[in-house]
């Protein structure tokens, strides 16, 4: 019975955010919609739920669990940071012309369309990578809202996808 609660959760969960990225979804532009906001909130809660019991003595006294305490503040930490990051840094617009990305972990790229070589897909990353003529990668998550009107607008120019 427990595996199928989880599963209607995730489930809402991913319809949910598909929901959100069509609903906010503007022509030309690419972004993360606030739903990476509440994911990074959950996790920062999870981390004051976790310093919460180490400062209020419910950790045993020993090695191992201080370790794995320091791991998960550490882990969640990150999580928390990137989404907040990704919320704020993470744009995108195209045009005829072309496409300017920025993100946190790339900076900013433009390229005009003809300078797109092909297109390729990550299964294990849910990413769309751009490759361009110079060999340099755009990575576009499946996650932006947008991204749908997006490669359907790619597809036009009649980029090779492989």
């Amino acid at each position: 019975m427990e595996i199928i609660v989880k599963g209607i959760i995730i489930g809402v969960i991913f319809a949910y955010i598909g929901y959100i990225k069509h609903k906010e979804a503007v022509k030309g532009k690419l972004f993360y919609s606030k739903w990476i906001v509440w994911l990074g909130t959950f996790s920062l809660i999870f981390v004051l739920i976790i310093l919460y019991a180490l400062f209020t003595g419910q950790v045993k006294d020993e090695r191992g669990e201080y370790i794995a305490i320091i791991l998960l503040i550490f882990s969640f930490s990150l999580i928390t940071l990137a989404c907040f990051m990704e919320y704020k840094i993470t744009l995108g617009h195209y045009d005829k012309e072309g496409i300017r990305f920025c993100t946190p972990w790339s900076k900013c790229k433009e390229y005009k369309w003809s300078e797109i070589d092909k297109i390729t897909y990550n299964e294990s990353m849910n990413w769309y990578i751009f490759h361009s003529k110079d060999n340099q990668k755009m990575r576009f998550s499946i996650y932006l809202t947008g991204i749908d009107d997006f490669l359907y607008f790619s597809n036009k120019k009649k980029i090779k996808f492989e």
